[in-house]
């Protein structure tokens, strides 16, 4: 059970840091586009 519960804490992390990364990359092409 612990292990299952740090893998489901691992991938929400993982989400978070993508979810993350994927804004600061948007934001990123907006500030080159304008």
């Amino acid at each position: 059970m612990l292990r299952t519960r740090g893998l489901e804490q691992t991938r929400r992390f993982s989400w978070a840091e993508t979810a993350r990364l994927t804004w600061q990359a948007y934001q990123d092409f907006l500030a080159r586009s304008s």
